[in-house]
């Protein structure tokens, strides 16, 4: 139906502009030339020019104009370059706070003050709404939901990626409580039982803190670092934040061993090391001023951050069944991604 009207459309807009430019060539004709004679090339040179804005007319209104108004834009939810999956905005503009506080009868759980749906993907290029979702009982801290995650590739293993889920960044820009962990793409079955050191290096001049700051060197530390030996807790659609990974409400780390964190500024380039200790495959910064991950500039041109709605089957040494992770181009991330879920892909950002 919406092709049979652009059609139609077209062709009275084209007869429209046709006869203006005719009627106008008449006129002038008319008015200026006495005799009223038009040679052959003259006529012809019109006809020619009423033929190409005919073309011209069509093919705007074929590639631009109706396509618009009829079929519209894809959704969007937030207006922030590659974030628009993100939501969860707080009033300074900030686009990872949006948070239930502790406390059943607080005001933020009854009555919303900051956006609360985001945008998922689907792997057939369509969009759906859903909400954050929310543990439901009394907290022992505000709770975050994840707002975005990304994959950065290790320096030590083209296989090996390092996956960062960001739930809540201070209005100051710096990471407060974000979780990484660390994937083998090459095997069907991860084996965390040895101690693991994993770097990552990426261009002073792409990338920058989250509040706008460049790098600095930060030394070797453990502070408000802990570890998990349970991997399903490095993807939670949400977190507790209390300040100590021991006591929250739920998602508590039983941290095997001491993570620590390094990042060296040498040139124009930022190495940052993350030490993952024996049983351990990831780890979770609470309440630290350490500049975990980068945000890209350069690299998020056209690209989009994963949300809490992108995850991974993963499979551990002695689970029953493997599972593989596998890296795809995504159309809707717009760029590499590791995948396993038919819905869900967290993109990477150096590759």
């Amino acid at each position: 139906m919406n092709k049979h009207i652009k059609r139609c459309m077209s062709y009275a807009l084209g007869i429209i502009l046709a006869m203006g430019i005719g009627l106008s060539y008449a006129y002038a004709v008319g008015a200026n030339d006495s005799n009223a004679f038009v040679t052959v090339t003259e006529f012809d040179a019109k006809v020619a020019q009423i033929e190409a804005s005919l073309d011209n007319v069509a093919q705007t209104i074929k590639t631009t104009n109706l396509d618009f108004v009829m079929n519209g834009p894809r959704l969007q939810a937030s207006l922030i370059e590659g974030m628009e999956n993100t939501s969860g905005a707080s009033t300074y503009g900030n686009p990872f706070e949006s948070t239930m506080s502790s406390g059943l009868s607080t005001t933020t759980n009854n009555y919303l003050m900051r956006s609360n749906i985001v945008l998922t993907d689907q792997w057939d290029g369509r969009q759906s709404v859903d909400r954050y979702d929310y543990y439901g009982g009394d907290m022992n801290g505000p709770e975050y939901s994840c707002k975005m995650r990304y994959a950065l590739r290790s320096d030590q293993d083209p296989n090996i990626y390092l996956i960062f889920s960001y739930y809540y960044v201070a209005n100051s820009g710096h990471p407060t409580l974000v979780q990484v962990w660390y994937l083998d793409i090459s095997k069907p079955y991860q084996d965390y039982s040895t101690a693991r050191s994993l770097t990552v290096t990426f261009s002073y001049q792409d990338h920058m803190l989250f509040n706008g700051n460049p790098f600095y060197d930060t030394s070797r530390s453990s502070s408000y670092i802990y570890t998990s030996n349970r991997l399903e807790y490095m993807q939670n659609t949400r977190l507790c934040y209390s300040g100590s990974n021991n006591t929250p409400t739920y998602g508590a780390l039983a941290n095997p061993g001491t993570g620590y964190f390094t990042c060296q500024v040498i040139g124009d380039n930022v190495t940052q090391t993350y030490d993952f200790p024996a049983n351990s495959g990831g780890m979770r910064l609470v309440a630290g001023w350490l500049s975990f991950g980068p945000c890209a500039l350069k690299r998020m041109e056209g690209r989009k951050y994963g949300n809490l709605s992108d995850m991974l089957r993963v499979s551990v040494t002695g689970d029953t069944k493997p599972s593989q992770v596998y890296k795809v181009f995504s159309p809707q991330k717009n760029c590499l991604a590791l995948k396993s879920y038919m819905n869900g892909e967290i993109p990477i950002f150096n590759e």
